[in-house]
């Protein structure tokens, strides 16, 4: 074999090899490559081998019904409605419970995760790897970021939305169990203080139905923009440098939370399937070396 052929099937088998690595990444197996360049380091990840979640790191928020949003569910503490599952690859399952007489507010339990006062981060690349909720009128999972100075649980003394929001991914259930209209959306919103009240910007992007496969859920975030991507893809960029936005200059920090009703989804019908289940194979960090 001459000396050409042998560097052609290395430079194939190469290529090959990057192909292999960059679509596992895109497809949600776990594998992810922060990008091109090398100054991207990962800050933290939780991979949720367990054997129980790190409460270190994580709280779990316990609320009653209706504590936001006119949502119906409790959040509660415990391992009953968020776990550490090691089936194969540990991950973490949120899981939404029906346990109550009627489809009333209070009839319902979920959980609701969140890294205040133990880790938030200034820019970077926060991600997490989901697969989401069967869905249903009423269901409503979501992976996003509150500034570090709210006061929901005394850690700050600012109010929403002066904190600030970054939602990196919402779904939102569907109107009837037959609709799946809105399980195929992948939902992104920013949240902060115009002077006066709230203003909002809603970005929306069609894929598959979210529950069918786990996902890569993503937002780039640095001084001048936030990006969001889907599996790899870029679907939206939001410029943040007016002095309307401050808020997105400032550290935030990480919930996981899985609703049941709310101003927004709405409310379940006795034909809304329960349990629901949100499952997190990983989140991690990635900033990089020189901000």
């Amino acid at each position: 074999m001459n000396i050409k052929k042998i560097k052609r099937i290395f430079l194939a088998s190469t290529i090959l090899l990057f192909l292999i690595v960059y679509f596992m990444g895109c497809s949600g197996t776990g594998t992810y490559i922060p990008g091109t360049n090398a100054d991207w380091v990962l800050r933290w990840a939780d991979e949720f081998y367990g054997p129980s979640l790190n409460t270190v790191h994580w709280t779990r928020l316990v609320v009653p019904e209706g504590t936001f949003n006119n949502e119906f569910q409790r959040y509660v503490d415990g391992f009953t409605n968020s776990f550490i599952t090691n089936l194969g690859d540990g991950m973490l399952v949120i899981k939404a419970i029906h346990d109550g007489p009627t489809t009333n507010a209070g009839d319902y339990s979920s959980a609701r995760l969140k890294t205040e006062g133990a880790l938030d981060w200034k820019y970077g690349k926060i991600m997490a790897r989901i697969k989401m909720p069967k869905g249903g009128k009423g269901i409503w999972p979501a992976f996003w970021m509150l500034g570090a100075n709210n006061n929901e649980d005394g850690y700050g003394d600012v109010q929403w939305p002066a904190c600030g929001e970054i939602d990196i991914v919402e779904m939102i259930g569907s109107e009837t169990s037959s609709d799946l209209t809105n399980e195929k959306k992948v939902y992104a919103n920013l949240f902060w203080d115009d002077g006066s009240e709230a203003s909002s910007l809603s970005f929306t992007n069609y894929t598959n139905v979210l529950s069918d496969n786990f996902h890569i859920y993503e937002i780039e975030w640095d001084a001048t923009k936030i990006i969001w991507r889907f599996d790899n893809i870029q679907y939206k960029e939001e410029n943040i440098t007016g002095a309307d936005k401050l808020e997105f200059h400032q550290n935030f920090f990480i919930i996981i939370n899985l609703a049941v009703g709310g101003n927004w989804p709405k409310y379940p019908t006795p034909q809304t399937e329960f349990p629901q289940y949100m499952y997190v194979d990983w989140v991690r960090v990635y900033q990089r070396v020189i901000q």
